[in-house]
């Protein structure tokens, strides 16, 4: 078994994959032991599994992460797809939804 990397060997390791991109909150204790990281461009604070963030360059998911679609774009584009075929209804009480009383 490889020894356990240090807290600097992680910062310089991190530092030669994303720069400055982010600052690191916690000490690192392990490859799957969470540590908090800052999000130096969007000011956002996260946990991720420090392997992920070195090993599969993963990065904020705020910024780079998949983009919600709202409830208003999600119809739009529904309704583009299918035209009227279908009727969407919300089956939560919810303020994107109209009531169904």
């Amino acid at each position: 078994m490889p020894p356990k990397k240090t807290n600097n060997q992680f910062l310089q390791q991190a530092q030669a994959i994303h720069g400055n991109e982010y600052k690191y909150l916690s000490e690192y204790q392990g490859a799957t032991k969470l540590i908090q990281i800052l999000h130096v461009e969007c000011g956002r604070e996260f946990y991720m599994i420090p392997d992920k963030h070195i090993n599969s360059k993963q990065k904020c998911s705020h910024c780079f992460g998949p983009k919600k679609k709202t409830h208003a774009e999600f119809l739009r584009e529904a309704k583009v797809i299918h035209g009227d075929k279908y009727e969407y209804i919300c089956i939560w009480s919810c303020r994107h939804c109209p009531s169904l009383d």
